[in-house]
Parts: C-alpha cells; sequence; structure tokens
C-alpha cells in the first residue's frame, strides 16, 4: 500500500479520535483502524476517478460533497465496517469527509 494512503488514512483516524473527545481524545490509534480507512479510500478513489474528467472536479468534489456523495461514502464505510453501529459509521464517515475538505489538486495528482 502506497505510503501516501497510510498517511492519509492515519489523518483520518486521528479525526476520528479526537471527534470522539473525553478518554478516546489521547488513545493511540489503531492500525486496524487505519488500515481500513485506506481500503476505504482507495475504493473511493477508484469512484472519484470514474466521475470526474479532471483533478480540479475532483478537488472540488472532495471539498464541498454532495448528500448523494456522502451517502454513497456512507455505505462503503458500512461494507468495510460490517457492523451495524451508526454512530461509528457517522464518526468515521464524517472524518473521511473532514479530511477531504483539505484535499488539494497536487494531492489527487499523487493518488492518480
Amino acid at each position: 500500500m502506497d505510503s501516501y494512503i497510510k498517511e492519509i488514512a492515519t489523518d483520518v483516524a486521528k479525526i476520528y479520535y479526537s471527534n470522539q473527545g473525553g478518554a478516546h481524545a489521547h488513545v493511540g490509534i489503531d492500525p486496524a483502524l487505519v488500515l481500513l480507512t485506506a481500503e476505504i479510500i482507495l475504493e473511493v478513489i477508484k469512484l472519484v476517478r470514474t466521475c470526474n474528467e479532471t483533478p480540479e472536479d475532483s478537488q472540488k468534489m472532495c471539498n464541498k460533497p454532495s448528500l448523494f456523495q456522502r451517502m454513497l461514502l456512507k455505505r462503503a464505510v458500512k461494507e468495510h465496517l460490517d457492523i451495524q453501529d451508526k454512530i461509528v459509521v457517522k464518526r468515521l464517515t464524517d472524518a473521511i469527509i473532514d479530511r477531504g475538505a483539505s484535499v488539494t489538486v497536487e494531492d489527487i495528482k499523487k493518488l492518480s
């Protein structure tokens, strides 16, 4: 797996844990969550490539995903988590969206 994907997945995991607050804010990052998040990110990248023609279009979508795109991401998270805990699915989906908001065109080109 690409080290850049791992870096992004680690960022998402940090956001996920920081959004929980309280006792979870200072917990170490679970490597399984990072790998799971990386798998989800790779799947999302494949979907984005098929939908957008340029990295600029992809960046705009990452900065402000539509309701439909959020639903597709949530579905991908559910499939990879293989659990029905709505709170965990929502928090991980939100963390991915939060990280996606800071994606640059150069980041997208690295992933292409």
